[in-house]
């Protein structure tokens, strides 16, 4: 219902009843607030303003921490992952993979570096113990060095190209839109 009643604010982002607003400005900020106040009055619906955040320029969002520069995944979230230990089971190891799967468009060949990991899933049960070896332990320590050194992806710029750059190989596919930026290819978040 929230996508329905909001869907032509191109300046907010809904997920279930959490609504992010993006201005550039204060002005623009105060005027993105009455349109979406007046549109959520019109259809009968209320917010909480006590759960509410407003004015700020960088927030925690979904997981992430919006920033004026871009988006990265919540430090909370990244330590939790980092100290994640060594799974003994095939759903400990589902939990891990999980954990890091949803942030892994900030992990540069993520499919790639966590191969061995899903390989380790193959015709087993989740109560199935894990077998360790070099590289299923290489790749779970890199997986989480990876996300502890994740990039910033940035926001989209209105007048820069854009360019999305795709690749595969026998076990992953993956792709990278960017944006050129005074001279610079920048990932978008």
């Amino acid at each position: 219902m929230m996508d329905s009643v909001l869907r032509d604010f191109e300046f907010l982002f809904v997920y279930l009843d959490d609504i992010l607003i993006t201005s550039v400005s204060r002005e623009e900020h105060l005027t993105h607030l009455r349109s979406l106040f007046d549109r959520l009055s019109q259809h009968g619906l209320i917010i909480n303003p006590a759960k509410c955040q407003f004015g700020l320029s960088t927030l925690d969002f979904l997981g992430h921490r919006i920033a004026p520069d871009g988006a990265v995944p919540l430090p909370t979230k990244v330590a939790t992952i980092s100290e994640f230990p060594r799974p003994r089971t095939i759903r400990a190891l589902q939990e891990f993979l999980g954990m890091v799967n949803f942030y892994n468009r900030f992990i540069p060949h993520a499919a790639a570096l966590m191969r061995p990991l899903y390989g380790a899933l193959r015709g087993k049960t989740r109560n199935a113990q894990v077998d360790w070896g070099e590289e299923m332990t290489a790749a779970f320590d890199s997986a989480k060095r990876a996300l502890a050194e994740a990039t910033m992806l940035s926001h989209p710029v209105s007048d820069a190209p854009i360019a999305l750059t795709t690749d595969a190989s026998d076990y992953a596919v993956g792709a990278v839109l960017e944006q050129l930026v005074k001279g610079t290819w920048h990932p978008l978040a």
